[in-house]
């Protein structure tokens, strides 16, 4: 009982299941992502932020409504045939539509609420409609704003699944910095970001990401943080990558439903 005391009464409840899936876990223990993780609430996340009973405690965000939802359903409505991502006239990463904007701003009332979570990293898609969210919803985050030292990184293993969409098209490193500012690190989006050439037709059905391609990121990316120091860490994504998180990487998929748009989840996680 040593750690859930130092966890508090009121996280004996995750701490427990976490308990019972570490002697029933279906990892090899030589995977290097291998992980116990329970779902819990924003308030159980606070107790778990504190003492050592939890390794990581990790805030996912899916982004709201952007443009290119809207886009998907004007088209749909207008009954045109094929795809509305492969339209030329589809937004090329877009950011929020109005409805999108007040769900990222409901995720910072969400947040105000627990006040004593206080997030160590934030963790972006290069994608605007992710890092818009992320701004938005971790306004108290900002460098300006908050006297503690958070830090803020651009991470491309994060990014949507590719090549299904041109809304998935990622703006330049350059052009991201300019737009939301340099307390953002884009040094990993640098490293890997390549121009897309839109007059290649064939470019988007061509290098279409595969489901195991995906799953494979959500894995590295879990091994990225195993080797962090940052106990609390924010994530803002897609729905497609936070599927592949769950289903491949903290082994949830039977027992969440896919994240709608601009929802937020808080996972507890201990290493094996």
């Amino acid at each position: 009982m040593k750690k859930a005391d130092a966890c508090g009464v009121g996280s004996l409840s995750f701490l427990d299941e976490l308990s019972r899936r570490s002697r029933t876990n279906i990892w090899h223990q030589e995977e290097s992502h291998a992980n116990i993780s329970q779902e819990i609430s924003l308030n159980d996340a606070v107790l778990a932020s504190k003492g050592d009973a939890i390794d990581k405690v990790m805030i996912f965000i899916r982004h709201g409504e952007a443009l290119h939802n809207n886009f998907e359903r004007d088209y749909n409505e207008m009954g045109q045939s094929g795809s509305a991502w492969l339209d030329p006239d589809c937004p090329r990463d877009p950011l929020l539509t109005e409805r999108g904007y007040g769900k990222a701003l409901d995720i910072a009332r969400a947040l105000d609420v627990v006040a004593d979570l206080k997030p160590e990293l934030v963790l972006t898609s290069p994608l605007r409609r992710a890092t818009q969210t992320a701004v938005l919803s971790l306004n108290r985050c900002h460098p300006s704003r908050s006297i503690r030292e958070v830090k803020w990184i651009c991470h491309p293993l994060i990014a949507e699944e590719s090549g299904i969409s041109y809304s998935d098209i990622t703006s330049s490193p350059d052009d991201l910095e300019s737009e939301f500012g340099r307390h953002i690190d884009y040094s990993l989006h640098r490293m890997t970001y390549r121009p897309v050439d839109e007059n290649n037709i064939q470019l988007k059905t061509a290098s279409k990401e595969t489901k195991a391609e995906l799953e494979r990121r959500a894995i590295d990316f879990m091994k990225w943080v195993k080797g962090r120091d940052e106990k609390v860490i924010v994530v803002v994504s897609h729905m497609s990558w936070l599927d592949a998180l769950n289903r491949k990487a903290l082994n949830l998929a039977n027992e969440t439903s896919p994240y709608g748009r601009g929802e937020i989840r808080a996972v507890a996680l201990n290493w094996l």
